[in-house]
C-alpha cells in the first residue's frame, strides 16, 4: 500500500505541475496571439504520457532496485515515444 501512496504523491506533484505550468502559459497566450487560441489536446496527451512514464519506472525501480534503472528506463521510454512518433507518420 505504501508503494501505491508514493506513486500516487509523484503523480499528483507532477501533473499539478504541468498543470499550473500551462495555466500560466495558457493565461499569457490568448492575450498576445492572432489566432484563435491554444489547443488543449497536447496538454492531454502530455498528462497521460506522464502517467504513463511515472507509473512504468516507478514500478520498475521498486521491482529492480539499481542505481541505473532510472536512466535506462528514460532512454527506453524515450526511444519507444520517439519511434512510435515516426511510425504515426
Amino acid at each position: 500500500m505504501r508503494a501505491v501512496t508514493e506513486c500516487a504523491a509523484l503523480l499528483v506533484w507532477t501533473i499539478g505541475t504541468l498543470a499550473v505550468a500551462t495555466g500560466v502559459l495558457f493565461a499569457y497566450t490568448p492575450a498576445t496571439a492572432t489566432w484563435g487560441g491554444p489547443s488543449w489536446w497536447w496538454l492531454v496527451e502530455a498528462m497521460l504520457a506522464y502517467a504513463v512514464h511515472i507509473v512504468v519506472g516507478y514500478t520498475a525501480g521498486r521491482l529492480v532496485p539499481h542505481l541505473l534503472i532510472p536512466p535506462l528506463i528514460l532512454i527506453g521510454l524515450f526511444l519507444l515515444d520517439t519511434q512510435a512518433g515516426i511510425a504515426a507518420r
